[in-house]
């Protein structure tokens, strides 16, 4: 597969795009929900980010869980979300050809709970002081005995990989301190998963999937519940930086990836799992015996699960393991891609798959509308997957799921991007879509369905202007919906 050509545009040409192609506003509206009202909204919609200390809150989308649900409190279950604030409003540009990072401004990792019964809410600052960067949001699991464990890292300015634990079990209030983690390179992203024990203390394995060594997926494991960690081995390597998700199995923890970053690649999607030693297909076969050699395998030796094309360039965006243990995965493709020199990621479809023991089974499923901002052509609003449900997916798209004609809001004449849930009867190949937004004011953007083995489903997304990764006022809000 060839490298995708490069496209250098200098800041007059960008601008003189975005004037040509203005992001809400270049085609007719879309007659999908015209009886809606305006800022429709399915459901009574609950806000966590806001107020003096949490003005907003914003996530990436190669960090997990970003949100779990403790059953276990004693008030009934609480709903605990980890998201990055930022601290002040800049313009892009200055963040694009800014003269050093010590110019770039600071942002906040902080976590909110909820009591999903009764409402009542709270909030913590976790880190003051990264930089002001989307990417630095920290992942959140449970540990065994009924704390929590935070881990985060500053989006490739640092070595350092920081760690916070609760003090006491079921308790969102109160933290210990900062502990760290110094790595042999740079360090983003963080996704903690857990292994069967694996030594003969017992403890489950704790798996900490970042970006380091080689700009590569990396593992980093604990034995004692967060307590030390250990450098594990690089999980995929090759030419590029490939980007990967990730989704708790039974005994494994499954993947996605993809090649490289989609700027530079006309990536494929790939399909594998790992028990934190080894890297095995989606038929079980040990494609990597061991994960510590430094021989890591590349994207392609894995389970393909879409061919990249010129017109045709994917990107993984979620990924989940049915009760059967096996996946199912949303991912997209930008099907312009070959003419993005002149109209960049203005055509973008959502993608379902499902493993069904023998092969992976893709179809296209919602227009994904167009890029999120124009210096990155392959964003999306993005998309999530029930983990206890394969038929229900929510999407965040700015065009008309079944049509892709632009959604132009009724209350203020502007495209934006709106959320629909999808539900399929035939393991994905229809589906019917029914709106959770309608007619915004602001963007409704990169929805996550947490796990709650419940009879209702969670959905979280931000909710607001986004700019950048670096730049953004949005609020981290959410619906309780019946399963």
């Amino acid at each position: 597969m060839r490298l995708r050509q490069a496209h250098s545009l200098s800041l007059a040409a960008l601008i003189a795009l975005c004037l040509a192609y203005p992001l809400h506003t270049f085609a007719k509206p879309s007659a999908t929900n015209k009886t809606m009202p305006a800022n429709y909204i399915a459901g009574e919609l609950f806000q966590l980010s806001g107020g003096k200390n949490f003005p907003n809150g914003a996530w990436c989308w190669f960090q997990d869980p970003r949100a779990i649900v403790d059953t276990q409190h004693k008030d009934g279950p609480i709903l605990l979300v980890s998201s990055f604030s930022a601290r002040e409003r800049a313009e892009y540009t200055n963040r694009i050809w800014g003269s050093s990072q010590t110019d770039w401004a600071k942002g906040d990792n902080d976590l909110y709970w909820m009591n999903i019964t009764k409402g009542t809410k709270g909030q913590v600052k976790i880190h003051q002081g990264l930089t002001q960067d989307d990417h630095n949001v920290a992942a959140i699991t449970h540990l065994p005995d009924g704390r929590y464990l935070l881990a985060y890292a500053d989006h490739g300015y640092e070595r350092t990989t920081y760690f916070r634990t609760s003090q006491h079990p079921h308790d969102p209030t109160s933290w210990g301190k900062i502990n760290t983690f110094t790595h042999t390179d740079t360090v983003t992203y963080s996704n903690l998963y857990t292994v069967p024990a694996q030594s003969a203390l017992g403890n489950e394995k704790i798996i900490n999937f970042n970006r380091s060594v080689g700009y590569n997926p990396n593992i980093m494991a604990s034995m004692d519940t967060g307590k030390t960690w250990h450098y594990q081995g690089t999980l995929l390597g090759g030419i590029g930086r490939p980007y990967v998700r990730y989704a708790q199995g039974k005994d494994r923890v499954h993947f996605i990836a993809s090649d490289q970053h989609p700027r530079d690649f006309d990536n494929s999607v790939y399909h594998g799992t790992t028990d934190g030693k080894a890297i095995y297909s989606s038929l079980d076969e040990i494609l990597d015996p061991d994960i510590t050699d430094k021989t890591p395998i590349e994207p392609h030796q894995l389970t393909q699960i879409h061919k990249g094309l010129p017109q045709a360039v994917g990107w993984p965006i979620d990924i989940e393991v049915g009760d059967n243990d096996k996946p199912f995965a949303l991912y997209s493709v930008q099907v312009n891609a070959q003419d993005r020199g002149n109209l960049p990621g203005l055509d973008h479809r959502f993608y379902y798959a499902r493993f069904n023991g023998k092969r992976w089974v893709n179809n296209e499923i919602a227009y994904a509308g167009s890029s999120l901002y124009e210096y990155e052509q392959d964003y999306t609003g993005l998309a999530a997957l029930d983990p206890h449900d394969p038929d229900y997916a929510v999407i965040s798209t700015n065009a008309d799921p079944k049509t892709g004609k632009p959604l132009i809001s009724n209350a203020d004449g502007k495209r934006h991007w709106e959320l629909y849930e999808g539900r399929t009867t035939d393991k994905g190949k229809t589906w019917s879509w029914q709106a959770l937004t309608a007619h915004s004011t602001v963007d409704n953007i990169r929805p996550i369905i947490p796990t709650w083995d419940s009879d209702k489903r969670i959905i979280l997304w931000m909710r607001g202007t986004y700019i950048s990764y670096t730049d953004f006022n949005t609020q981290i809000v959410g619906v309780t919906r019946p399963r």
